[in-house]
């Protein structure tokens, strides 16, 4: 992406990036274990000498009588064999306590299951790994740690990372920096998984730990279990979520349906293994990490208009954030890349109505967008101006990439409150006016007051219409870049607040009317 083709991954391999593991409390747990073992010595070792000195005396009192004192020795030599074998056991319970029961540092679930021969697990590339150790923060390195560590490694299913934690490695140049945990894993590691996240609230590592089943649209449940939390690190909390999923038996064996965006151990995947902080995590493939974001452009741009809204609750505003995130994953060319987006949202199974609404909408849009005209500045450079925002990178593609990464998140943030108050001032004046209208004698003044009302808000929503529309002014389609930023544009105006415009405007003529019976 160039967002144009070139080809400069040569630097990437000359690339000397400092990894930064720090050992989780490693030295702490073996300390403890070892002066617990110390103790455990000591107590032995005085037990012994006071064994000793009891059987002295006893041979002492017993001189003469070779039978009893061959039977003294008989027992004292019992007596210390088992405070031996009490001290040996006592041992290795410290040591198995520092270490299994607190952390593992590697998977270990069962590669005999079939969902685990679905699931390929290799060792991320040196490529892969160095950009972890460099774009993942100190303190979310702590927060996976602590949980992969105590709770995800200890699973007899497959689990992964998805989310930022899996984008950003498979992205050569992207400034976000995940801010909070998502993990798939097996619906049954649910018990097994809450057992040690809530070992870990009793220890202060997590707190605010919960979770639930989620529904699908907010209707039905779907069998899928969240669990939320917030982990402890050096600086603060992180926020997690964890989604327990169905896998292989529950689709294939019990016919079940899918049940998330990514059903690990239901299909074959590929998970990498990247190392944070002394544990071995894994984290979804290049391949997930495209599938994830096709899904979610799926579910969130099908749903990107008012009816979406009303129906589900609220929208996420990130749509347009998963397309750039497919165009910036390794190896893609800007030139083909939202034709393959297309393309291969059409090819995903099972198709739905909404994988088709999807796949029309962006079509649409993108062939809109090829007829803008060449001559603008260019949305992208026209949202930096307006920010003053000035961002550099190591290259001119790389500056041209994290340009329109920014440029994307100002729209995304700007859509996502655009959405918001046009969605509470539509509710709140279609309940007013609603209400107005049903009253068998409204009063002129009444009247008048909800007119106004509806009134204003129509002014905002047309305002807010205005402001985008001079965005699409500003399009240069000679810019590829600017169809990252555009690409939600034209749906949140015809399906969002144009609707919101005609269904004030009807209620406002409604009134009208009885203003003048």
């Amino acid at each position: 992406m160039d967002i144009e083709n070139q080809a400069d991954n040569q630097n990437e391999s000359n690339e000397s990036i400092e990894s930064q593991k720090t050992e989780i409390n490693q030295e702490v747990l073996a300390a403890e274990a070892k002066a617990k073992k110390a103790s455990v010595k000591k107590n032995y070792t005085s037990g012994r000498e006071a064994l000793k000195d009891l059987a002295q005396k006893a041979m002492k009192l017993a001189a003469g009588q070779e039978a009893k004192i061959g039977t003294i020795k008989n027992k004292v030599g019992k007596m210390e064999g088992e405070a031996m074998k009490l001290m040996v056991a006592t041992e290795n319970k410290i040591d198995q306590e520092a270490g299994n029961s607190t952390i593992e540092r590697i998977p270990t679930y069962d590669t005999a299951t079939p969902e685990a021969q679905l699931v390929e697990m290799v060792p991320a590339s040196e490529k892969i790994q160095k950009r972890f150790d460099a774009k993942i923060s100190p303190d979310m390195k702590e927060a996976i740690a602590t949980v992969c560590g105590q709770a995800f490694n200890k699973c007899k299913y497959p689990y992964a990372l998805i989310g930022s934690n899996c984008y950003v490695p498979h992205t050569k140049y992207s400034a976000k920096i995940p801010d909070d945990l998502d993990v798939i894993f097996g619906i049954k590691d649910l018990d097994t998984v809450y057992s040690e996240m809530t070992s870990l609230q009793e220890q202060g590592l997590v707190k605010d730990l919960g979770q639930e089943e989620l529904k699908k649209f907010g209707a039905e449940p779907n069998g899928c279990v969240k669990i939320h939390c917030l982990i402890k690190t050096s600086t603060g909390w992180k926020e997690m979520e964890a989604f327990g999923q169905y896998m292989h038996d529950e689709i294939v064996n019990q016919n079940k349906p899918t049940n998330g965006l990514i059903n690990l151990g239901a299909e074959q995947q590929t998970v990498e293994l990247v190392n944070v902080n002394g544990i071995d995590v894994p984290i979804g493939s290049e391949a997930t990490a495209e599938e994830l974001y096709l899904k979610n452009t799926i579910n969130e741009f099908a749903l990107f208009d008012l009816d979406g809204w009303q129906n589900k609750g609220n929208l996420n505003a990130k749509a347009l954030q998963r397309i750039f995130n497919l165009i910036n994953l390794d190896g893609r060319d800007f030139a083909n890349s939202i034709d393959s987006v297309i393309e291969k949202i059409s090819r995903l199974k099972p198709p739905t109505e909404q994988s088709h609404l999807a796949q029309a909408s962006i079509q649409e849009i993108w062939d809109k967008f090829k007829t803008l005209p060449k001559s603008g500045a260019g949305l992208v450079n026209h949202l930096m101006e307006r920010g003053d925002i000035n961002v550099q990178g190591e290259s001119e593609r790389a500056t041209k990439i994290l340009t329109t990464e920014k440029a994307v998140d100002i729209i995304t943030n700007k859509t996502d409150r655009t959405m918001r108050v046009v969605n509470e001032q539509y509710k709140y004046l279609d309940e007013l006016a609603t209400a107005v209208a049903a009253t068998e004698k409204p009063t002129q003044s009444g009247l008048t007051a909800t007119i106004s009302e509806l009134k204003k808000g129509i002014d905002q929503c047309l305002g807010f219409g205005n402001m985008y529309k001079e965005y699409i002014k500003q399009i240069n389609s000679d810019n590829k870049n600017d169809f990252c930023a555009y690409v939600s544009i034209p749906r949140l105006r015809n399906h969002f607040i144009k609707p919101v415009v005609l269904k004030l405007l009807a209620h406002r003529k409604n009134l009208e009317a009885k203003l003048t019976q």
